[in-house]
């Protein structure tokens, strides 16, 4: 059967990446980390800031929690760049 998930976010404790951060983790979670996409993800941030900044903030993550952690703080940032850029070009667009 369809299982019905809430996700909740404390308005409190909201950054400017922390619904996109928390979309990566269902997006994570639905693809699983035996797929290639993430494998691949996972790759290319071997060594990173992020894998270094994440390993540092969650000092009690390990193996499968860090990766996915990992995944999702890159993709949180990655989509506030992308959504940052498409309103700095609309905002150029608009002063034209």
């Amino acid at each position: 059967g369809t299982r019905k998930a809430k996700i909740r976010l404390n308005e409190n404790y909201l950054l400017d990446d922390t619904v996109y951060h928390e979309f990566g983790h269902v997006f994570v979670d639905l693809l699983g980390l035996d797929n290639a996409l993430v494998r691949q993800a996972l790759k290319e941030l071997k060594g990173s800031t992020i894998e270094k900044t994440v390993t540092e903030a969650y000092p009690d993550l390990s193996g499968a929690r860090l990766q996915k952690e990992i995944l999702a703080t890159a993709i949180g940032e990655y989509l506030l760049s992308k959504c940052l850029q498409v309103r700095l070009e609309e905002t150029h667009l608009a002063d034209r």
